[in-house]
């Protein structure tokens, strides 16, 4: 037995020679409870005392989504048996504060904490929301010792990684059809005037607490670096329920655009919990191009030659075309000139890419020039008519030299037999 005196205050000593017996005895138990206080209890034989240790935190820096793991580091001076109570308060960056239990007397696993020691030596905790994990430990011997041991860590915020695809819409897929657009390198060029979409790719865009999903926090915001924004029209295309945030799509304006550029789309992304992350997206983009013509179809004449019509039968005159710099359809325009006349007039009878010229379409002995003019349907003149003038270098640029086979309209001269 452990000996203990007590030196009281005179007040005290007054108190205790001048009350019962039995009020005597109970003060002095509870001042010398008071003085033991949670370092042991005394009990017959000597005094028990409170288990000592502390809490580890196995896992470093855990964030939302991991399993974090505790171990209760403690001992029992006396060789007791010790019980655990684990409780786990939480203060989330959203929402209400929180608390979860566990013990090895009433266990409340809900999947939140989960056993993995011997008596709740050893717990896991599951981390479902970024903030401050307060952890306390009530741990208590057989003789009813204990002591309460805390610890606490910070689930931080983790920055997202994106991935930015730039997708050119499905009908305008093309290759690298224009070697000749200024570029020195090898990489694909696509038309100015096509519609591009910028999104982030599923696959290699990586956010650990799922800011980034529609409706929840992040938020994305596309820049024009370059070229000047009075040359781009773009629109934000919201985003739908299991969707990654925000899309963007944008074109250059065809009738501004005259040169090759390269465009540049600053991409950055906030998880709206402090976190951002940007790339720099760039396409190397031509200027629209007029129609070409590389070879007939072998059931035509000859382009650029006479070709003699007989009055008992007629001619089907027809153009095909390999390449436009996205195919979008194309505009035909069938135009005649007599001999001598000072300009081309429509051919009401012609209709798309085909013209079947009818017996008897002029006399024997007449001769005239049959035009067919083709222009995409993205690109106007200066009147606001399909096609471009006659003005136009075909093709290809304009410091290029222009082949021989490439042509904007396709001339025949005919002589009626």
């Amino acid at each position: 037995m452990i000996q203990t005196r007590y030196r009281l205050r005179p007040v005290a000593r007054r108190l205790l020679v001048t009350k019962p017996v039995w009020y005597r005895q109970g003060m002095r138990n509870g001042l010398l409870a008071l003085l033991l206080g949670m370092s042991g209890c005394l009990y017959v034989g000597g005094i028990n005392h409170a288990p000592a240790g502390e809490i580890e935190v196995e896992t470093l820096e855990p964030k939302q989504g991991d399993w974090v793991t505790l171990r209760a580091g403690v001992t029992d001076p006396d060789g007791d048996d010790i019980r655990y109570e684990w409780e786990v308060a939480v203060t989330p960056i959203h929402g209400k504060p929180y608390t979860r239990k566990l013990s090895d007397e009433q266990s409340t696993d809900d999947g939140f904490l989960v056993p993995i020691g011997e008596g709740l030596s050893r717990v896991k905790l599951h981390v479902v929301d970024r903030g401050t994990h307060g952890v306390l430990l009530h741990a208590r011997d057989g003789q009813g010792a204990y002591r309460d041991l805390t610890a606490s860590f910070e689930v931080a915020n983790q920055a997202p990684t994106i991935a930015v695809l730039l997708d050119i819409e499905p009908e305008y897929k093309l290759t690298d059809r224009y070697p000749d657009t200024g570029f020195a390198d090898t990489k694909v060029r696509n038309p100015a005037h096509a519609h591009y979409l910028l999104r982030l790719r599923e696959e290699d865009t990586v956010d650990y607490e799922d800011d980034l999903r529609c409706g929840n926090d992040g938020t994305i915001k596309y820049e024009v670096l370059q070229p000047d924004q009075s040359l781009v029209n773009g629109q934000v295309v919201a985003c739908k329920k299991g969707e990654l945030i925000d899309r963007y799509r944008f074109r250059l304006d065809p009738t501004k655009v005259t040169a090759p550029v390269t465009a540049k789309i600053k991409v950055t992304v906030d998880d709206g919990n402090g976190a951002t992350a940007e790339q720099i997206v760039s396409v190397d983009l031509v200027p629209n191009r007029p129609a070409c013509i590389k070879g007939m179809d072998g059931t035509s004449p000859k382009p650029d030659h006479t070709v003699p019509v007989t009055h008992e039968e007629g001619m089907r005159f027809e153009v095909t075309w390999p390449d436009d710099d996205v195919d979008e359809g194309y505009h035909y325009s069938w135009l005649v000139r007599d001999a001598g006349a000072a300009s081309f007039e429509p051919v009401q009878q012609a209709s798309g890419a085909v013209f079947d010229m009818p017996a008897w379409y002029r006399m024997p002995g007449d001769d005239m020039e049959l035009r067919v003019v083709i222009a995409d349907k993205v690109m106007n003149d200066a009147k606001g008519q399909p096609g471009c003038s006659e003005d136009t270098v075909l093709c290809q640029d304009p410091a290029a030299d222009l082949p021989a086979e490439c042509y904007q309209w396709v001339t025949w001269h005919v002589e009626f037999w």
